[in-house]
């Protein structure tokens, strides 16, 4: 059976064996098109920070949905301790999270490993050709499995 890899928030950034959407073609704050524990991983590259809360809790509760027990996330956000707020805020983010937020947030949801991960540092090879100049702008990896 063939793998289904996500890449959600993907502007112009499009990989090759991965579905890439961005908001024109998949409102992910919306229901996802996809099947309960049918996706095995989901890649967020500086998407879930421009949410607002209700809706990061909605996507978050659709990514748990469709990811098969074992599925990654993996995401990439800059977190509040390793910043000054006025870099924060200058990227116009919404939400500004710390790590000790994400794992609350997450293991509300259903979540149980949750870690931060170096850059081409993954569990799935597939994602390491995700990994990319967010890095040098501050990004630190969020990696999840459900």
């Amino acid at each position: 059976m063939e793998k289904i890899f996500l890449n959600i928030g993907c502007e112009n950034r499009k990989f090759q064996g991965f579905v890439n959407t961005d908001k024109d073609e998949m409102d992910i704050s919306k229901p996802w098109p996809y099947q309960d524990n049918s996706v095995d991983g989901i890649s967020a590259m500086q998407v879930l920070q421009q949410l607002h809360w209700r809706d990061l809790v909605f996507c978050l509760r659709e990514i748990y949905r469709v990811l098969k027990p074992g599925g990654v996330l993996r995401f990439s956000t800059v977190l509040i301790e390793k910043h000054d707020l006025d870099y924060l805020l200058g990227w116009e983010n919404v939400n500004v999270f710390n790590f000790e937020l994400i794992k609350n947030v997450f293991n509300k949801i259903g979540f149980s490993k949750i870690r931060l991960a170096k850059p081409d540092d993954s569990v799935l090879l597939e994602f390491r050709v995700i990994d990319d100049y967010r890095v040098r702008k501050g990004s630190s990896y969020v990696e999840i499995i459900k």
